[in-house]
């Protein structure tokens, strides 16, 4: 387990992008998200991408509380692989 690894300081990151930084040879993205703080592995499971280099976007969905009428959610706090979309 890894503990107490620095990424960089609080709102050195603008909206929308990642830091990408190296802890024992595995790539993780980091993301502020509306003052909070989120990490991710730099890697799509589908082909091994650079998930983090990715789009940062919302979503498509569609819920009963919406009728099943498809909105748009979740706006800044999806991130798209680049080479799958």
């Amino acid at each position: 387990m890894v503990t107490g690894v620095a990424v960089g300081s609080v709102g050195d990151r603008p909206p929308r992008s990642a830091r990408i930084i190296s802890v024992r040879g595995v790539e993780i993205g980091g993301f502020s998200v509306d003052g909070a703080y989120y990490a991710l592995p730099n890697l799509c499971f589908h082909q091994w991408g650079p998930l983090c280099t990715g789009k940062i976007t919302g979503t498509l969905a569609a819920f009963a509380r919406s009728d099943w009428q498809p909105r748009w959610e979740r706006e800044g706090r999806i991130v798209v692989c680049p080479w799958h979309s």
